[in-house]
């Protein structure tokens, strides 16, 4: 299932690019059986938008997500040696406002 953060999270294009965070499911889900975002768990430095996380139920259990369901969490990380800021020009997903990946 796909599911997308209310917030957009990131790290400002214009002030935090030694900044890079990474998606990590809570262990309390986890638990449960809930795995979230398997694939693609960075957050690279300047990029910012609505996250869309990849959920898997492995656990025994059927679970009912609502909005402000606490599933996930950001570790922030400082980068030493920032990319240029070019590298969000080529990134398809920067700005993204839906799961399609488009930008609201």
């Amino acid at each position: 299932m796909l599911w997308q953060t209310f917030e957009v999270v990131g790290t400002n294009p214009d002030k935090n690019a030694d900044l890079i965070c990474f998606v990590d499911g809570k262990s309390t889900r986890a638990r449960a059986g809930i795995v979230v975002h398997l694939t693609a768990p960075t957050i690279h430095t300047t990029w910012n938008g609505k996250i869309t996380l990849e959920l898997a139920n492995f656990g025994p259990f059927d679970i009912v997500l609502e909005a402000n369901d606490v599933i996930a969490q950001l570790t922030v990380a400082k980068v030493t040696s920032p990319p240029s800021r070019d590298v969000r020009a080529a990134s398809v997903t920067f700005g993204q406002g839906n799961v399609a990946g488009q930008t609201e």
